[in-house]
């Protein structure tokens, strides 16, 4: 059941950080959670709209909202967005 919420994640996530390159400001000790975060950082409403896709996701396949971010990806520690997407499967 994670594996699908997984893949929506990763792939909209994902996709966005494209669009913001590797500029990730978060610091070498942040979570994949951050760096994903911090890609979206001056692209209006793009996190909230990535968290309503996560929880939306989540819902939707029973899982509790907050499950992936906090347990999953809160627990990776790579060093920029490429090699967060990669720990991720993608």
């Amino acid at each position: 059941m994670r594996r699908p919420l997984l893949i929506a994640v990763t792939a909209m996530v994902g996709g966005v950080s494209i669009l913001a390159g590797s500029a990730s400001a978060a610091s070498d000790q942040a979570s994949c959670k951050g760096i994903l975060l911090s890609s979206l950082a001056g692209q209006p409403a793009q996190v909230a709209t990535a968290v309503d896709f996560v929880n939306d996701a989540a819902k939707a396949l029973g899982v509790p909202p907050g499950v992936f971010a906090h347990s999953f990806a809160a627990q990776l520690r790579e060093q920029n967005v490429e090699a967060c997407l990669e720990a991720l499967g993608f």
